[in-house]
């Protein structure tokens, strides 16, 4: 018998929750949960998640709706990812490449969030190739020659391919391959073979565990808790112990008493004789005892699942995912093996379950939460876990189709986001959702990335929680970008125009991928970026000059290179060509955003529209939506004399050129900026000024005109719509690409 001293013992504390902090991975269960844990009932600061009541999404945008378990009961994971796997080759991914990247997919469900997201980050930022991240290597040091994330492999195999049954055999077969090698340094003698160990969590007095945790463990019928102590502020300190032969809680007995009387006769003798851990019969009764609760514990979760029957429905789906989450928290509470219970538990119990009925595999974010948090919050986690591995493989074949890349992806770096939003209706200077009228909008993934992104590199107490407790951060950051969707997109309603749109999008890395990319080349391309990150409106832009007359080459060119005047005041004193106008513009982008999160907007729109100390470098660039307004500057304004007094300098000006360009998504229209932000005030209203970000990306550009002295386009260079790599040339003015239809250019000109 192995014997285990009490220090030693408390190593073992909970493995399916990881205890004591001994620099070993969590998935490893070598570290001390609750300590960890106790973190959840701290505040890094005065409520940092806040959340307005009123602006809360049902369920505050939760995956558990009908529409996502109806993708799920229609849908085949397995194909899904073949299909993902077949698309990487034909995207130019080399087999080794692609090899690499299935790994490190793989190995997002065995390596724990919290040790992956250093790595995550790094994908996301663009610093790492999906194949290059060596994700699945990431134990490979904490454990010499054994393989952890092979040995994961080769026992997810054996499952699928044989599909055996739910036995405690297949158990203790997925148990020898999980921990095949000598993995976490555990007894050979131990692998496959039902617990006979004495084995309890100790929670220091200096580390009590909240009161929410112990009544969690207070309704596990698997766990002793009658050794813990409650201390003056009301926590709890003690040990925790799972069933043996000594201890067992009186539900466990009721258990063997019912299916086996001989058995539960032979550890009430046990228990009465007095007799301690350290004697043989101990380790041969608890064996028995483990193996009895685990076959009862088996018998009811297939009967659950026979009369579930074929997931074909969203009702079954949620209730099989309940069904499970029930099944791997009851087992990991059995804790059948001396070690390596949390990984085989999880492959056995949580993912098999899944795999076996053509479901995804659930990707947590904090997979030690499966014993103390409530249960309907561990099937919460479940569920988001299912999602994000199901939506993971379709969106990044979407990618591939697209053009896009894969590490763009949200789910890659956040295991659970929010899918739904409340969009609040709002009249003149009312406060928003003053009215409470509010519809449910889909929430654009890839902005909740790009705020969430700015949050936890702005934050150092956010992303130390996130460290920390990643499932906590990341609800507080869907609260969090909940309320922020609240103040930047609405309805609004105006008294003269009527209902209008006001929105404040992220620049996401998918739009600084395709920026200045001459994604006209190819009209599907450039009409998946028009419809993306672009509005139906034409916002203007004039230039008015008085030393050259502008040429033709230059015209076409604004048509495909970011032109030194379509961009912001600070890249327009920067910039050497065009080249380096777009990579000062991602510049641009990147304090947007961050200014967008933490407050910084308001002072450079204002101080943008007027030249205030910021206008130098601001990441802004003027435009109007209205086409009078873009002429008055072609002519001058603001140049050779006072707006509205400039039609009579004309002779000072050898050239006027107004371009019209797509209206940006990114964009922000100063116009309507007050209404999202209490603390903006319009001085240049007239002006329906739109602030460009960055620059312009070429591909936006729809028209240049040239303008004689008396206001009259007397040429109209316009993108074909149809081909967007032709330039029509019209006599006179064209501003409205619905008229092309019934107009003939007088030339045409094709695009390099």
């Amino acid at each position: 018998m192995r014997v285990l001293n009490l220090l030693v013992l408390s190593l073992f504390f909970l493995s399916s929750c990881g205890l004591w902090q001994t620099g070993k991975p969590d998935s490893f269960r070598s570290q001390n949960q609750f300590q960890a844990q106790s973190f959840l009932s701290q505040s890094t600061k005065a409520d940092p998640f806040s959340f307005a009541e009123e602006g809360r999404t049902p369920a505050a945008g939760r995956i558990s709706c009908k529409e996502l378990f109806r993708e799920l009961a229609q849908s085949s994971y397995t194909s899904s990812k073949k299909t993902f796997a077949s698309k990487l080759s034909r995207a130019g991914y080399s087999s080794a490449e692609a090899k690499a990247v299935k790994q490190n997919l793989d190995a997002l469900l065995f390596i724990d969030y919290k040790d992956q997201q250093e790595i995550l980050f790094k994908v996301a930022r663009g610093e790492l190739n999906l194949e290059d991240a060596k994700i699945f290597t990431k134990y490979d040091d904490y454990y010499g020659s054994s393989t952890p994330f092979e040995n994961y492999v080769t026992a997810s195999k054996y499952l699928m391919n044989n599909e055996p049954e739910f036995s405690f055999k297949t158990l203790t077969e997925v148990h020898k391959r999980m921990m095949k090698g000598g993995v976490d340094d555990i007894d050979p003698a131990n692998i496959g073979k039902a617990r006979g160990s004495y084995i309890i969590g100790n929670v220091p007095s200096s580390d009590p565990i909240p009161k929410s945790f112990y009544d969690e463990m207070v309704r596990n019928k698997y766990i002793d808790v009658s050794r813990l102590s409650k201390n003056s502020s009301g926590k709890y300190y003690g040990e925790i112990g799972y069933p043996n032969a000594h201890n067992f809680t009186d539900e466990v007995g009721k258990i063997v008493k019912k299916n086996n009387p001989e058995l539960y006769e032979k550890l009430m003798e046990f228990r009465r004789s007095g007799r301690s851990w350290d004697n043989p019969e101990f380790e041969e009764l608890t064996g028995e005892l483990i193996l009895e609760i685990t076959e009862d514990l088996l018998s009811w979760f297939v009967k659950q699942k026979d009369q579930i029957g074929e997931l074909n429905t969203v009702a079954k789906v949620q209730k099989y995912s309940k069904v499970v989450a029930e099944f791997q928290r009851s087992l990991i509470s059995i804790h059948p093996f001396a070690d390596g219970n949390g990984r085989s538990v999880r492959q056995f119990a949580l993912y098999y379950p899944f795999q076996s009925a053509g479901l995804p595999v659930p990707r947590l974010s904090n997979p030690d939460a499966d014993l103390y948090t409530p249960i309907d919050d561990w099937v919460d986690q479940i569920q988001e876990g299912l999602f994000n591995s199901f939506r993971l493989y379709d969106e990044m074949s979407r990618r591939l189709d697209d053009g896009l890349r894969i590490e763009n992806i949200p789910e890659l770096i956040f295991t659970n986001i929010p899918e739904k939003a409340y969009r609040f209706e709002k009249y003149g200077y009312a406060p928003i959702g003053k009215n409470k009228k509010k519809r449910v909008v889909d929430v654009v993934k890839e902005e909740f990335m790009e705020f969430s992104l700015v949050r936890l590199e702005t934050d150092d107490d956010l992303y130390r929680l996130y460290q920390e407790q990643p499932y906590k951060a990341l609800e507080g950051l869907k609260d969090e970008y909940l309320d922020f969707l609240k103040k930047s997109q609405i309805d609004f309603f105006h008294e003269k125009f009527g209902k209008e749109s006001v929105e404040l999008h992220f620049i996401d890395n998918d739009f600084v991928d395709t920026f200045a990319n001459k994604a006209y080349k190819n009209l599907e391309d450039w009409q998946k970026k028009m419809d993306r990150y672009y509005y139906d409106n034409t916002v203007w832009r004039g230039l008015a000059r008085q030393n050259d007359v502008i040429q033709e080459d230059e015209i076409i060119s604004m048509f495909t290179d970011v032109h030194h005047q379509f961009v912001s005041n600070r890249v327009m004193g920067v910039m050497d060509d065009s080249a380096s106008g777009a990579d000062e513009a991602i510049k641009d982008f990147d304090q947007f955003n961050n200014d967008l999160v933490n407050g910084g907007l308001v002072k450079m729109a204002m101080d943008h529209s007027r030249a205030g100390e910021l206008y130098g470098v601001s990441y802004g660039y003027s435009t109007s939506k209205k086409r009078q307004v873009g002429k008055a500057f072609a002519m001058g304004a603001m140049v050779i004399a006072e707006y509205g007094e400039h039609q009579d300098y004309q002779h000072l000006l050898k050239s006027r050129v107004l371009v019209g360009m797509a209206q940006g998504k990114k964009d922000v229209d100063l116009m309507r900026l007050k209404q999202v932000r209490n603390d903006f005030s319009n001085k240049y209203f007239r002006q329906a000024e739109v602030m460009g970000i960055g620059a312009a990306d070429p591909d936006s550009t729809r028209f240049v005109q040239l303008i004689d002295e008396n206001g009259d386009a007397f040429v109209s260079y316009v993108r074909n719509p149809k081909k967007p790599n032709e330039i029509l040339v019209f006599d006179g003015e064209v501003s409205d690409l619905s008229d092309l239809a019934n107009m003939t250019p007088s030339r045409k000109i094709r695009l390099p």
